[in-house]
């Protein structure tokens, strides 16, 4: 298995105004792209989260965007760029029917059983890598309306936003969705039973999210393209830590505490 790689057919529809100010590209393949870029050497860090949290996500069969490698045409770009042309950028491919989830359009998602699964696992996930850009302020997901599903999206800041020289460090209640509107929305009128209910199945299936996921490192590691000049011995280091008996523990006892900090069970 290898991830695709795609190339620019026309210069950039749009950079959005977000973080590492991602911009939008047609390919070569008729798909558009949301594409990160190398513009630094934190931002090559910042990239390896990117690729990592969505093979994560993908091995937890979270409802994610296909990504690629893309190669931005040098001629494509808009305007100069301080960026190495050479290395490829990280495109999350962009999704129809779909809208941002925000405080303002929470009432548009329907609370069933299937979304309030979607949205504990999405949460779980969130510890295990310690996502800390998906919090009480900023759900960062879409809904896609069609199929009724929460997307997770941008994972530039899992690893503690890409913190590479310490260990992993949990992420408090806030820094989680579970303190989010979106959570309150769909799991205040939820009732205990059925709450621990879907805690119970969604313990074992942690459990084998995780497994999967550590089939993935190898394949993550090697997939890191040389242009993004990063140290791979360090970044498969900091991805095992992800698996330590103590790491995976913590996290589920950080759910359930947060889950009874914020009154859902």
């Amino acid at each position: 298995m290898k991830l695709p790689e795609v190339t620019s057919i026309r210069p950039i529809q749009m950079r959005y105004s977000t973080g590492e100010k991602p911009v939008l590209v047609e390919c070569n393949d008729l798909h558009s792209y949301i594409c990160k870029y190398l513009h630094s050497s934190f931002s090559a860090f910042k990239l390896v989260c990117e690729l990592s949290g969505a093979l994560f996500a993908q091995a937890w069969e979270l409802k994610t965007p296909e990504v690629a490698f893309v190669k931005i045409r040098p001629a494509d770009w808009l305007q100069r760029e301080p960026i190495d042309f050479s290395a490829p950028s990280f495109g999350s491919k962009k999704l129809m029917g779909v809208m941002d989830v925000t405080p303002a359009s929470i009432v548009a998602i329907k609370k069933n059983e299937n979304v309030k699964r979607q949205l504990l696992k999405i949460a779980l996930f969130d510890l295990w890598v310690a996502n800390e850009d998906r919090n009480s302020n900023n759900a960062n997901l879409l809904y896609d309306l069609v199929e009724n599903a929460l997307v997770a999206i941008d994972h530039g800041c899992i690893l503690n936003t890409a913190e590479f020289d310490y260990s992993l460090s949990q992420l408090t209640c806030n820094e989680t969705i579970l303190a989010s509107s979106l959570a309150h929305y769909l799991l205040d009128e939820e009732s205990h039973d059925n709450l621990n209910k879907l805690l119970r199945e969604l313990y074992g299936d942690y459990m084998v999210c995780v497994k999967r996921s550590l089939t993935q490192v190898d394949y993550v590691v090697r997939s890191i393209p040389e242009q993004w000049d990063v140290p791979k011995g360090v970044v498969e280091g900091k991805l095992k830590q992800l698996f330590e008996e103590g790491w995976i523990e913590e996290c589920w006892e950080s759910f359930v505490d947060y889950l009874n900090e914020n009154g859902y069970v």
